[in-house]
Order: structure tokens, then C-alpha cells, then sequence
């Protein structure tokens, strides 16, 4: 989907050679090195540079968490393929923040990879994923409309409100004899 932007910046999965020092600096013991490096690893293109920010992200302390949050951020679309990766983690708040940065490249090829966590992924992706949709407006209405049929009646409930709240309406009834929640 992304492999365009790849050959463009000329992303690789590994660093060519011996580590990059930016890649010691995350893998430290210390905690002010994995923070500090996480900043300067949004400015390197390639791969390896996002794999390094998405395992930052599961860091035990939350000021590491917080720099390779704004540091993915930062990368805009360059960091796609990593969180579109990450939208699938085993980690669940790695996943959440994938879904809400993939919302915030405004770009009409993260709408299905959302609306696929909201059908399958755990209850705090999925409400990433709805924010995200919400958040893209317009960009999501097409794909959205194309899920008002699904099967699970919890996912047309989702979409349902999710165009609502887009297109400015009323949030609509739930169906007779179903609970939502």
C-alpha cells in the first residue's frame, strides 16, 4: 500500500552495517538515553528507525512511551507501514496508539485497516479506531458506508454513529431489543 513512499525515502528494515547509534542510544539501559533517542529516530526514514519507535512504545516508563509516540507521530506518513503493523500488536495500548495515528495521517489507505480493528480488535482498539474514523471525516465516508451491512450488529451500530457524527446528525436509534453498549 505504502511501498511507493518506501522506494521514495528509501526505507530498509535494517540498519545497512554496523548499528546506527540511534539504535544503541534505544536499546540503552538508561532511561534518559531511550527517551533522548526516540526524537532524533523520527527523523531517519527508513524501517528499522519505526521498529525501534514501535518497541519504545512498549517501554515500562510513560515519558519513553510519550517521546516515541510523538516521534511516530512525527514521521507522518512515513511511519504507515509500522503503524499499520502495530494496529495488529499483541500489546494492546501499542495498538490504541497506532489506531489513533493512523486517524491522524488523514489518508483515504488507513480507512479499511481501521474499520477492520473495529469488526476484530480488542474493546480499547476498537474505540481508537471509531475516534480515528471520526477524526478522517469524509475520507472514511465511503468505506463506511460499504460496512452499514455487516453482520455483527454492534459494528452497524459503530458506523451507523460514526457517519452521523461525520455528516452532522442525530446519532440513530438503536435497533428494537438489542443492548448497546
Amino acid at each position: 500500500m505504502f511501498r511507493w513512499l518506501l522506494r521514495v525515502v528509501g526505507g530498509s528494515r535494517s540498519a545497512p552495517g554496523r548499528e546506527h547509534p540511534l539504535a544503541s542510544q534505544a536499546r540503552s539501559d538508561a532511561v534518559t538515553e531511550r527517551e533522548a533517542a526516540a526524537g532524533p529516530l523520527a527523523t531517519i526514514p527508513e524501517l528499522w528507525a519505526g521498529d525501534l519507535l514501535l518497541t519504545l512504545l512498549q517501554d515500562p516508563v510513560p515519558g519513553v512511551r510519550t517521546a516515541a509516540k510523538e516521534a511516530l507521530r512525527t514521521r507522518g506518513l512515513i511511519a504507515a507501514p509500522e503503524l499499520l503493523t502495530a494496529l495488529n500488536h499483541s500489546d494492546v495500548e501499542v495498538a490504541t496508539v497506532a489506531a489513533e495515528l493512523l486517524g491522524g495521517l488523514r489518508v483515504p489507505e488507513v480507512v479499511r485497516p481501521l474499520v477492520v480493528a473495529l469488526k476484530f480488535n480488542p474493546r480499547p482498539v476498537q474505540m481508537a479506531a471509531r475516534r480515528a474514523l471520526v477524526g478522517l471525516g469524509p475520507i472514511a465516508v465511503p468505506v463506511l458506508e460499504a460496512a452499514r451491512e455487516d453482520p455483527q450488529y454492534w459494528v452497524r451500530q459503530q458506523v451507523a454513529e460514526i457517519l452521523a457524527e461525520i455528516q452532522g446528525g442525530p446519532r440513530p436509534a438503536p435497533e428494537p431489543g438489542t443492548v448497546t453498549s
